[in-house]
Order: structure tokens, then C-alpha cells, then sequence
């Protein structure tokens, strides 16, 4: 299930913009207030009122202004006008998302549903303000894969969450609540998420909690095992870090470290196949940004986390390597515009220096190397993998995985005995 194209139109400082040929991975790169935290909320907006008032719940909603804003948020038509805003998303709906309830009666009610490999989904909502009172339009298009429709009672159910994970995010004091843990995860209540995934007996999220311990336990983080405890005397969640030397608590961790936590930790327990991420370079080194980014690709091919698509906006150029890549900029009329960018548009911001014509590689001024499609394909790397040139015995430069190279590594006794 992945979002393969949006448009918004008169949103915040959104006049008009269309993006397609969204992948699984989409980074948006831009300057300071340009407009890229505002397409992650209309995507988040669109999918709160497609969902409540999309037929057969409403076909149109009639509310007060003070009512809407209280729901959805304050300040999301344009300035400039005309108080209307809409909101246009398409999705390819794959046949393991579709809710398994009985085919409804009709001419296609015999189709057989395991043959329907994958259907195209839109959602359109409309949402207009005058006299003081909101009005919104929404409907979903189904525009192939019969079967589909014959297999829930509502296309509404075919609308995935969208997880948006804001730049300001930060730990915060926690007790436990006696009641049972429900509703989305956020920094507010990570430490919370953590200790219920920790004690739960759904399988499913224990998997999601050894998984996050694994990854931030072994290289290239190295945090240490994750520990969760509880304050008997306060009720207070705590969260630490098991190391050699001891236990070191949350407070005690870098910026780096926490910031990593607050991401992944959404990430791994929330039950979203698709997440947008701001600012994900937040505190951490330019060596944790791209393992973040490396750690982030392989979590999408874990089933256990179900992870179909993630939205990035940032302003460090160690994000650069994406399948897909736009530039949000505004135009002379302070509006944001979107621009898919090409390879000729690179230099703009990452001082490229081509390398030769008949390798199609390049160095950026970060001392980032892109290396051509072939040469990828022949070492089995992925976007963003780290790899080392190594001269080999006959004075030969190779290309190796770094993943082989730490493997071969073997620890040096010095003849003080001393590694």
C-alpha cells in the first residue's frame, strides 16, 4: 500500500502543486519555512477527513468554525484566499490490504479475489469556509480491481494511517497508566509505548520491541541493550541503556542518541504503513544520518514492522541518495513549489564533480561517491550502502562491501597483550 501521487491546492502557502512517481522512499529538501512540514500535514489532514467523511459515513459535513479547527487544526486555508482548500491522493492498494470481509451481492461478485493482484485507489476531499462555517466534500474512486470493492463493505477501509513524526519531538516525564495503551504513538508517550511493548502479550509487538533492541544494540549504533523500568515508588517509566560498565539512563544519553530513540521507536511500535518523517538529521552526525537513512531501507523490508512508505523532509544533503528526490522551494509569490530533481539539478546543492563520462560516477562535496547502476547491481548493494576501496596485494583498488570488510577484521595483540 503506497501513496503514488498527491495534490494540494490552496492549503497554508500551498497554491498549487502535483508530485507523482512517488516510491518508497520520498525525500523533500529545502530551505527553512518553504512549505515542507505543510505537505506532511495536508497529507495527514486528507486522510482524517477522507476517512470520517467519505461515504457512507458523509458525502458532505456542514460544521462550525471553531468546531473544525478544534478537530483539525487552525490556520490551514490560504491567506490569500479563496477559503477553499482540496486535497487529491492516490494509492495502489495491493491484495493482502484489503479487509477480508464476505463479497457484497452484484455483477462482480464472482471474481475471484486471488487473482486481483492490485487496485488503484483515490481520495479527493474539498473543504470550504464561509459565514463562519465549514464545509467539506469528500468521495473515493476506485479505478480498477473489482474484486476489491466486493471484498469490504466500505472503501474507506482501503485508506492506510499516515504516521507524521514532527521535528519537534522530545522525551518527556511518564507514568505508567494502569489502563490499557491505545491510540497513536508520539514523543509524548513513547516511554509508554516502550514499557507496554516490553510487558504485552501480543507477539506481533514483541517482535517490534526485540527489533528495536537489536538495532540499537549492534554497530553502527551501539547504544547498548535497551532497558525499560518501572519507579516503584513513583510509578515513573524509566529508560535506559545496558552497557559493560552499567546502566546508563535516558537523561544521561546524547542528544544523538535520544533523537535516534524518539525515531525509531515510533517507527518500529506504530502500526503505520506509511510515516513522514521531519528532519530526521535532528542532533545526529553526519555518520548517524546515513546509517539512519540505511537503517530506515532495510526496516521497509522487514514484514515484521510493516512499513510500506516514508515521506522525509530535511536540509542535509546526507539524505541525498533516494530513489526519489524533490526540491521545495517558493516562488515569487511566497507559494511553495515541488520539483522532482534531476540529475542535472544535483550541483545546485551538493557541489557535484562528475568523475568521468564512461563510469557515470561522482564525488559530491561531502566526499560521497554515487556509482553507476551496473556496478551497484553487480556488488547486490542498495541505495545508501556503505562501501570501501581497498588496494588489494598486487597494488589493485577493489571495491568491497563494508559489511565484508568489518567481517575479515580480526583484533591486533600487541605485545603488551593488549588488543
Amino acid at each position: 500500500m503506497r501513496i503514488t501521487r498527491f495534490k494540494i491546492q490552496g492549503f497554508k502557502n500551498i497554491a498549487d502543486i502535483s508530485v507523482d512517481g512517488l516510491s518508497g522512499i520520498n525525500v523533500f529538501f529545502g530551505l527553512n519555512d518553504v512549505g515542507k512540514s505543510n505537505i506532511f500535514e495536508a497529507l495527514a489532514l486528507w486522510r482524517g477527513l477522507i476517512t470520517q467523511f467519505a461515504p457512507p459515513r458523509a458525502q458532505t459535513a456542514d460544521l462550525p468554525l471553531d468546531e473544525f479547527e478544534q478537530s483539525f487544526g487552525k490556520g490551514l486555508f490560504s491567506i490569500e484566499g479563496p477559503n477553499t482548500f482540496s486535497i487529491e491522493v492516490d494509492l495502489d492498494v495491493e491484495q493482502k490490504d484489503v479487509p477480508r470481509t464476505p463479497a457484497l451481492p452484484g455483477p462482480d461478485a464472482d471474481v475471484d479475489y486471488e487473482e486481483i493482484d492490485a487496485a488503484q485507489v483515490s481520495g479527493r476531499i474539498r473543504v470550504g469556509l464561509q459565514a463562519g462555517r465549514v464545509f467539506i466534500e469528500a468521495k473515493i474512486l476506485q479505478s480498477n480491481g473489482a474484486a476489491f470493492h466486493q471484498r469490504t463493505h466500505n472503501l474507506v477501509d482501503l485508506i492506510p494511517p499516515i504516521h507524521v513524526i514532527p521535528a519537534e519531538r522530545r522525551f518527556q516525564a511518564e507514568a505508567r497508566n494502569r489502563e490499557a495503551f491505545t491510540g497513536a504513538i508520539h514523543h509524548g508517550n513513547l516511554k509508554k509505548a516502550l514499557f507496554y511493548a516490553y510487558l504485552s502479550a501480543d507477539l506481533q509487538q514483541k517482535k517490534r520491541f526485540a527489533a528495536i533492541k537489536t538495532v540499537l544494540a549492534e554497530p553502527p549504533f551501539s547504544l547498548g541493550e535497551l532497558d525499560v523500568a518501572l519507579d516503584q515508588g513513583t510509578d515513573q517509566i524509566d529508560i535506559g541503556f545496558i552497557r559493560p560498565q552499567g546502566r546508563l539512563p535516558l537523561d544521561n544519553l546524547g542528544a544523538g542518541s535520544r533523537q535516534l530513540l524518539l525515531v525509531l521507536g515510533q517507527v518500529f511500535l506504530s502500526d503505520f504503513p506509511i510515516v513522514a518523517l521531519e528532519e530526521p538529521e535532528m542532533n545526529l552526525s553526519p555518520q548517524w544520518q546515513q546509517d539512519l537513512m540505511i537503517a530506515l531501507r532495510r526496516l521497509m523490508q522487514d514484514p515484521a514492522i510493516g512499513l510500506k512508505q516514508i515521506f522525509i523532509s530535511t536540509h542535509s544533503p546526507y539524505f541525498e541518495f533516494s530513489e526519489n528526490f524533490y526540491d521545495v522551494t517558493l516562488d515569487e509569490s511566497g507559494h511553495a513549489q515541488v520539483k522532482r530533481t534531476t540529475s542535472q539539478d544535483w550541483s545546485a546543492h551538493f557541489a557535484v564533480a562528475p568523475l568521468g563520462p564512461e563510469t557515470g560516477a561522482r564525488v559530491n562535496s561531502l566526499n560521497q561517491v554515487q556509482l553507476y547502476d551496473r556496478l551497484i547491481e553487480d556488488l547486490d548493494l542498495r541505495r545508501g550502502d556503505m562501501v570501501v576501496f581497498v588496494r588489494n596485494e598486487t597494488g589493485r583498488w577493489e571495491l568491497r562491501k563494508a559489511e565484508e570488510i568489518a567481517k575479515e577484521l580480526r583484533p591486533v595483540t600487541t605485545t603488551n597483550g593488549k588488543s
